[in-house]
């Protein structure tokens, strides 16, 4: 059980880093008026895309 809340505390943790990290990458984006909302979103889908996901086997 223990084990448990400590890797729910990491993972809210990692997930607080990563949606700071967010933020502060759109606001200096959005401070930068030459860039447009579709290379955020870019910028944000590579960041995503770079860490290792989850996948399920179909059945």
């Amino acid at each position: 059980m223990a084990e448990e809340e400590n890797k729910l505390k990491e993972a809210i943790g990692r997930f607080a880093e990563i949606r700071q990290d967010y933020l502060k990458r759109c606001r200096v984006l959005f401070e930068r008026r030459d860039r447009t909302l579709a290379e955020i979103i870019g910028l944000i889908e590579d960041r995503v895309s770079d860490r290792p996901s989850e996948t399920r086997e179909s059945d």
